[in-house]
């Protein structure tokens, strides 16, 4: 059957070898009006990388969403190796891409009209062969999750994105008018064209119009739909019965050129002809893919990111450039609670009290984005004296006695992160003040408040002992009259915290402990008392386990220490970049589980 109509020399009841000798003349000024009428394009239009969105929140680490309209001028599928991004003109390899099938939008576009269901000696009709190519669907798109399916056709009979195939075809099955009563029109084409482009775009358009031949009349009409379509990222892809005279003419070529130019095509069914598979206009497209990098960005507050495509057949393609309001600051570094002096006793044995001072840094990330510490170091007089290559990297101990004598010393911090910034934080000055064990103690002795007390005391039991005989005689004549005095409140002052941890049984219910509470802004979490300043009483834990800092804008990260027993946040394991936790939240150290409270009450996006 497939040759017999492939047979061009004698086409059964259709072609040039039946047409009257004046519809060729008249076919012959339609396709020179045709050409007069078509308004002129440029180029066609070339393939876009549309960028969707860009994700900083885990810088150094940053993804893009993209879609490329149109999919790719090739069968396989895009890779990692393909795709880089331009980073203000430096371009950076991608370490991960990922796609997603979002869906396509199929619209069907019907002009009834007689020429469409005239029936050819094989039994079948144009408009017959159009229903079983767009049945190709069923088997070889759908039914897909995310493609959504309309129809239109003249005057008013319209359906838009239904989510089911079977739906929409029982759909078209039902449309039963009698089309040889009826007459073409534009008007189906325009109801959907105005439609479709009043309507937010979220999936990629494809647009099938069956149509009998087109008045030349109309084609500046048709075209100007077709052009508005186009700038909407809808392809229109044209189904037209016609003689086969039409085929290779002035008119074909023209108006595929227009049709081409935004993305769509034209096919003339002369009843030998077969309509083509809608598949291959929805190939490749459809996807939107998520790529990953390293940023290199370390300066700058306004950054230029853009997206370079390699594929493996095609043209190189470039997205257009997207401002982003990214900051990258180096590290901040104070000292936390360092006192201003301090007092140093030296024993008859020439031991020095204290021996040691502990010194805590307070690391911040002004820029919002944590990273991971290379090392931390705490200079003296301008000398390195301790240098940590591990955490915790803020906890630090002074020898001191080599600055015996010494009225002060000079301390600063030193750190290095993975960005490759190097800070150091203000010298502070510590004042020294050394002094002799037992003449301290005799000094202290007397300016003690407790031996003045004692001995105001004592005076006062000597003074009563002679005053209060009268007094009590006195008091009792009074005793009647007297009222019982109210005790006074006693006096508090709240503990500021910055949350608190309830403690949770194995079925992550409330245990009737009290709960932990968060009173520094930085929280160290072990086994050891000397190191931790939230103990908790598991030998699987490290003796400093994790950290919880609150920052001033009340966001609050939780860090591991690269523990053997592990930290984890709602039964995800934290690693040493941390992760921000929120109101409600689940925290497991090793094996103790407990729910964070956190004074703002914001829970996790997520919930």
């Amino acid at each position: 059957m497939i040759a017999t109509l492939r047979n061009r020399k004698n086409p059964p009841n259709s072609g040039a070898a039946h047409l009257k000798p004046v519809f060729f003349s008249l076919l012959l000024v339609s396709i020179l009006l045709v050409r007069l009428s078509l308004p002129a394009f440029g180029q066609q239009a070339s393939q876009q990388i549309v960028i969707e969105g860009l994700d900083t929140r885990e810088f150094p680490n940053l993804s893009i969403d993209f879609s490329i309209p149109g999919g790719l001028d090739q069968q396989s599928s895009l890779t990692a190796n393909q795709v880089s991004v331009v980073e203000n003109d430096q371009t950076i390899a991608v370490e991960a891409l990922t796609s997603e099938y979002v869906g396509v939008h199929f619209v069907l576009v019907i002009n009834p009209e007689r020429s469409l269901v005239l029936t050819y000696p094989s039994g079948y009709s144009n408009y017959d062969r159009m229903l079983a190519a767009v049945g190709e669907l069923n088997s070889d798109v759908t039914p897909v999750t995310g493609d959504v399916y309309s129809l239109f056709i003249n005057p008013d009979i319209h359906y838009d994105q239904l989510e089911n195939y079977t739906e929409w075809k029982k759909a078209l099955e039902g449309y039963k008018e009698n089309q040889k009563q009826k007459i073409g029109s534009l008007q189906s084409l325009e109801i959907a064209v105005a439609q479709l482009t009043s309507q937010p775009v979220n999936k990629e358009t494809v647009l099938v119009y069956m149509t009998p031949y087109i008045d030349p009349v109309e084609i500046p009409k048709l075209t100007a739909l077709i052009q508005q379509a186009g700038k909407s990222g809808i392809r229109v892809h044209i189904w037209m019965t016609a003689a086969t005279i039409v085929i290779g003419s002035a008119y074909e070529i023209d108006l595929q050129a227009v049709c081409e130019t935004w993305g769509g095509s034209l096919t003339i069914l002369d009843g030998i002809q077969m309509p083509p598979n809608p598949r291959d206009y929805m190939k490749s497209i459809g996807y939107r893919y998520t790529a990953i990098w390293q940023s290199q960005i370390r300066s700058g507050t306004t950054q230029q990111i853009s997206l370079r495509l390699t594929p493996s057949s095609g043209p190189v393609l470039i997205s257009e450039a997207s401002s982003v309001d990214l900051e990258v600051l180096p590290t901040r570094l104070s000292f936390n609670n360092l006192p201003e002096e301090l007092t140093i006793n030296i024993r008859k044995d020439e031991v020095i009290e204290p021996a040691e001072l502990p010194i805590q840094a307070l690391i911040e990330f002004p820029d919002g984005f944590p990273r991971n510490l290379l090392s931390t170091s705490l200079f003296v007089n301008g000398s390195l004296v301790q240098k940590r290559e591990q955490a915790p990297f803020g906890d630090f101990v002074l020898d001191l006695s080599p600055y015996h004598g010494q009225d002060t010393i000079r301390l600063q911090l030193n750190a290095k992160d993975a960005l490759g910034f190097e800070t150091r934080s203000e010298i502070k000055t510590l004042s020294l003040i050394w002094g002799d064990s037992e003449a301290n103690r005799q000094k202290t002795l007397l300016s003690s408040p407790w031996l003045w007390t004692g001995l105001s005391v004592v005076a006062l039991g000597l003074l009563g002992v002679i005053l209060l005989p009268p007094y009590l005689k006195n008091k009792t004549k009074k005793a009647g009259n007297a009222q019982p005095a109210k005790p006074e409140p006693e006096s508090s002052m709240p503990l500021k915290t910055f949350g608190s941890l309830i403690k949770l049984d194995r079925d992550n219910t409330p245990c009737a402990e009290k709960p932990l509470l968060l009173t520094n802004e930085i929280s160290l979490i072990g086994k050891d008392p000397q190191m931790a300043n939230l103990v908790l009483s598991d030998e699987a834990l490290e003796p400093v386990h994790a950290e919880i800092h609150v920052f001033p804008d009340g966001r609050t990260r939780l860090t591991d220490f690269n523990t053997t027993a592990g930290t984890y946040v709602n039964f995800k394991a934290v690693d040493t970049k941390g992760v921000q936790i929120h109101h409600g939240d689940i925290l497991h150290f090793g094996r103790l589980a407990f729910r964070f409270n956190s004074p703002n009450r914001i829970t996790s996006p997520k919930n």
